[in-house]
C-alpha cells in the first residue's frame, strides 16, 4: 500500500528554529546582505503567527509547512557552495543542515539532522 502524500502545508503550525551563516562576499551577482534578506524574507513569507529574530543569524518561528519544503525554499535564498543554514523541526527534533559545512561533528550531536 502507498503511503499517503505529504502535502506541502500540514494542519497545524510546528515551531522551526534556523541558525544560518551567510558568506561576506558577492555570489552570482547576489551581496551577502541581499542573500541574508532573501533568506529571513522567506521566514516571513512562511511563518503563521510569530517570528523571533532577536539574535544575529538565529531565528524561531512557526509555520504549516513542511520541513523538507521549507529547506527547499531556503535552499533558493543562499548560495550553498559557500553559505550554510541548520533548520529544525522543535517538536519532532528532525533537522536538515544545507551549504558549506566542512565541521562534521553536527552530525555526531544532532543524529536526527539530514544532510541536503
Amino acid at each position: 500500500m502507498a503511503r499517503p502524500r505529504q502535502d506541502i502545508e500540514t494542519f497545524m503550525s510546528t515551531t522551526y528554529w534556523t541558525a544560518f551563516g551567510i558568506a561576506d562576499k558577492p555570489r552570482q551577482g547576489r551581496s551577502q546582505i541581499d542573500r541574508r534578506r532573501a533568506l529571513i524574507e522567506v521566514v516571513s513569507k512562511i511563518a503563521c503567527s510569530a517570528v523571533w529574530t532577536e539574535t544575529p543569524d538565529f531565528m524561531i518561528f512557526d509555520s504549516r509547512i513542511a520541513i523538507d519544503d521549507i529547506k527547499d525554499r531556503f535552499k533558493s535564498a543562499i548560495d550553498d557552495e559557500v553559505d550554510l543554514f541548520v533548520l529544525v523541526c522543535t517538536h519532532s527534533k528532525a533537522g536538515r543542515i544545507v551549504g558549506a559545512n566542512p565541521d562534521k561533528d553536527i552530525f555526531k550531536l544532532m543524529t536526527s539532522i539530514e544532510s541536503g
